[in-house]
């Protein structure tokens, strides 16, 4: 059976992690989750945690980074989800230093809660985001550098500073 804490100021957003990762739990891989406060995990961290879903308060900082390292150094090596709200690409930059360590930015799109929760539970390697994507579905017709005549009708599903997400052959 897999241990999952969900840390959270909140009793409502604890219940909401909860009422999407609650799926991950099969019969062939049980999960048991535990919910917990902000200062009640420096003294629950122990082996045999699979994953941690943290839900920052605050806005990210560094003491937020501070605060992992010293649950690294207490001896939680369990992946590390962070929900967190983000104020700028380099507070992003400065939590890639830590490892086994995923920081997804609020507010968070559900299914990419439990997809990476569920990466993190099968594998503990997931790559981190770079850049916040949006999500959109408006239409777009793209048309070829170097042939004017080639053009196409299609959709774009979610922009970033990164690109963006076009469906289409």
């Amino acid at each position: 059976m897999g241990l999952v804490y969900i840390v959270a100021l909140h009793q409502l957003e604890s219940k909401k992690i909860y009422s999407n990762l609650a799926a991950l739990s099969t019969k062939e891989n049980p999960l048991d989750f535990e919910f917990l406060r902000p200062q009640q995990l420096a003294d629950r961290l122990e082996e045999g945690i699979d994953l941690i879903v943290y839900s920052n308060p605050h806005v990210l900082n560094l003491e937020m980074k501070q605060a992992v390292s010293s649950w690294r150094k207490k001896g939680a090596l369990a992946p590390i989800l962070l929900l967190s709200r983000v104020n700028s690409q380099q507070d992003i930059d400065e939590m890639e230093t830590l490892s086994n360590f995923v920081l997804l930015e609020k507010p968070y799109v559900d299914k990419d809660l439990v997809g990476i929760a569920c990466k993190l539970l099968l594998t503990a390697q997931v790559a981190q985001r770079k850049f916040r994507r949006f999500p959109t579905n408006q239409k777009v017709q793209i048309t070829s550098y170097s042939n004017a005549e080639l053009k196409a009708q299609t959709k774009v599903h979610n922009i970033s500073l990164g690109g963006v997400c076009v469906e289409g052959d």
